[in-house]
């Protein structure tokens, strides 16, 4: 198993310089994101919507007999779990677990009564006239696998019930038949991918995904995209794979890129494949994800109505 963090960009302050408040005033989030079982409680009464998203997004390529089967491990799952009646029997347990274990960072220490993104400090990040506000602020902690290790680490395996999990070429990295990348589910700090530089993309993937939808099986502080109310923002869907019109990744360390692009190039038969000589001993891997966001700026003082807009 390998670690993971998610941290907010400190370039973000460079925003608030732009607009003369050096960073300091009201008009971006409110607080600094930390992981709080928040999303973790949201997540046990939305599951089911997820795996039916899922299943319904499997195309004619999965055979009847694989889907079949599959349903039939996810349905195990599921029942092992206690997940059959709601928050019910080990379901149960895992939040009376989490109630104890965080209990610094949940309101009165109940999982179920936890409030959204923890406010470390009220401070936020000023918007310049051409620059949309951020949705973290620098150095704030949305994701941090130690916090997360129940999940992370498999030991309440929760996304077993999805078939993302199961379905080989479902939600996968890499791209063609011998690609070598990773999977994406289950999004686990396990991995097989023995390319160290290859493995560190492949968890910084998961994690992204993670941190970018709502109620998801983990401890984490979900991006927020719309929270500053004088701006109106668009077409953010979540970091996803193969999708470079919202996310490009650019390494930072070691071996550090002046160009950004997507994971998930097939180099099988290159002489020399994505991070090859970019290796330094255990130090860890560094990723910037680029996130293509647009906004407009409601004018002080002015009622405003979105019309429509022009691809």
């Amino acid at each position: 198993y390998r670690g993971a963090d998610a941290i907010g960009n400190p370039v973000n302050f460079v925003q608030g310089i732009l607009s003369g408040n050096f960073g300091i005033s009201g008009s971006g989030p409110g607080s600094i994101p930390v992981p709080l079982p928040f999303e973790l409680s949201r997540w046990f009464g939305d599951f089911p919507a997820q795996v039916a998203a899922q299943w319904s997004s499997i195309g004619a390529s999965y055979s009847t007999d694989q889907t079949t089967s599959v349903r039939q491990e996810i349905g195990k799952y599921t029942s092992a779990l206690g997940l059959v009646s709601g928050v019910s029997g080990t379901a149960g347990q895992v939040v009376n677990l989490y109630n104890s274990a965080m209990n610094a960072y949940t309101t009165g220490g109940m999982l179920m009564n936890a409030g959204g993104v923890g406010t470390v400090a009220s401070v936020g990040v000023g918007g310049a006239e051409l620059m949309c506000p951020p949705g973290i602020m620098p150095f704030g902690l949305a994701f941090q696998s130690d916090l997360d290790s129940f999940f992370w680490r498999g030991l309440v395996p929760l996304e077993s019930i999805y078939p993302a999990t199961w379905l080989p070429g479902m939600r996968e990295v890499g791209q063609g038949l011998f690609q070598t990348w990773g999977n994406v589910w289950p999004r686990t700090g396990m991995i097989f991918e023995q390319h160290p530089v290859k493995g560190a993309a492949v968890l910084a993937q998961r994690v992204g995904d993670i941190i970018s939808h709502p109620a998801q099986p983990h401890i984490y502080s979900m991006l927020q995209v719309d929270t500053n109310p004088n701006y109106r923002f668009f077409g953010f869907q979540g970091i996803k794979e193969h999708d470079e019109s919202h996310t490009l990744w650019q390494r930072v360390f070691p071996s550090p890129q002046s160009q950004c692009a997507i994971f998930g190039s097939n180099d099988s038969f290159a002489l020399m494949g994505f991070g090859d000589g970019q290796n330094m001993n255990n130090r860890g891997t560094v990723w910037n994800a680029w996130r293509k966001q647009d906004c407009c700026k409601k004018p002080s003082g002015r009622a405003v109505f979105f019309l429509g807009s022009v691809p």
